[in-house]
């Protein structure tokens, strides 16, 4: 039979007080990609039929359900600002987590 010894610097103890800022920071890094991601698409399907056609350009957007209608100018300008809305806060949402940045820019942090 083989005995194998581990020496004391290969079982090094668990420091409790570093495992939930870990956790915090592992989580948050996997929210802001996966925000940055959701920010990518938004841009990348909305941005550039709106800013070739404006609104005309949502017409054959197969995102939206009702899309772009003849008329509607209102109904029009409530989708733009519904993705507009939503690209701002899938993008500013992570910053709000960022403690140097509720630190040094309260006013955007709130």
């Amino acid at each position: 039979m083989n005995d194998a010894v581990l020496s004391t610097t290969m079982l090094r103890p668990f420091d409790t007080r570093r495992a939930v800022p870990l956790a915090a920071t592992i989580w948050f890094v996997i929210a802001a990609v996966g925000h940055g991601i959701f920010l990518a698409y938004i841009l990348a399907v909305f941005y550039p039929p709106i800013a070739q056609s404006g609104l005309a350009g949502l017409q054959g957007l197969e995102h939206l359900p009702a899309g772009f209608r003849e008329g509607d100018t209102l109904g029009n300008l409530a989708a733009v600002a519904h993705v507009l809305l939503a690209a701002i806060v899938i993008g500013g949402g992570p910053l709000q987590l960022i403690p140097a940045v509720r630190r040094h820019a309260p006013t955007f942090h709130r």
